[in-house]
């Protein structure tokens, strides 16, 4: 019998759930159907919310690239928000990639992506993207719960043009009654991302204390160079 998929009725329930979801042992599938779903209200919801996020990434990223015409990749591109707020400062090369395909055909309505890629982000190879093929890279909201996890860095470093820029948020938000293992999967990513910038793969640009939303959204905003 197939798993009936949660509703959200706001911002604050699609946490909730997607908290819950993630301490199921296999979680992305559920992860992928419930976001299949809340696509249609996504960007209602977050408006709702105050999501800021998108554009602080844009224009932590507008300080270090200057090159308009720089290819860019928005990872976890969901309905389209950061792609958005690039174009909005002049950027006009945008590829995004998203697992839902129900979030990536909003994207593609808002007319900013020059290609928009349906798959996972993970240890995976990301289909269709050569080494060293883009000079920025975004990542807003991902790097979070019932997200993306640590194993994701090695296919960022894979497809970044040495040189290039990578803005993304680490995010803090945690809901009441969060187990110690959401905590230690956060701190996790933490971890590995202070040890490229230790090892030297990665160089520090800038980072922020951020609201990614109200209440709840307390994350750290990187903006990194690949050495």
């Amino acid at each position: 019998m197939a798993t009936q998929v949660p509703v959200a009725e706001n911002l604050d329930a699609a946490m909730h759930i997607l908290h819950a979801t993630a301490l199921n042992k296999d979680f992305q599938d559920d992860i992928h159907k419930f976001y299949d779903g809340w696509a249609k209200d996504y960007d209602k919801h977050l408006d709702n919310a105050n999501y800021n996020g998108p554009a602080l990434t844009a224009e932590a990223l507008n300080k270090v690239l200057s090159d308009k015409s720089a290819l860019i990749l928005d990872l976890c591109a969901g309905t389209g928000r950061v792609g958005q707020e690039l174009a909005k400062l002049g950027f006009k090369r945008i590829d995004g990639v998203d697992f839902s395909q129900q979030c990536l055909d909003i994207s593609a309505s808002k007319g900013v992506y020059e290609r928009l890629i349906c798959d996972r982000l993970g240890k995976n190879k990301i289909k269709g993207v050569d080494d060293d093929y883009y000079s920025a890279l975004t990542c807003v909201g991902a790097l979070s719960i019932g997200h993306l996890k640590a194993d994701v860095f090695d296919e960022w470093n894979r497809i970044l043009k040495k040189g290039g820029f990578m803005v993304f948020t680490l995010s803090w938000a945690m809901m009441d009654g969060d187990p110690q293992e959401h905590i230690d999967t956060m701190t996790e990513m933490k971890q590995v991302i202070e040890g490229f910038i230790q090892d030297g793969t990665w160089e520090l640009v800038d980072k922020v204390d951020i609201s990614l939303i109200r209440k709840v959204g307390r994350a750290d905003m990187y903006t990194i160079r690949l050495v």
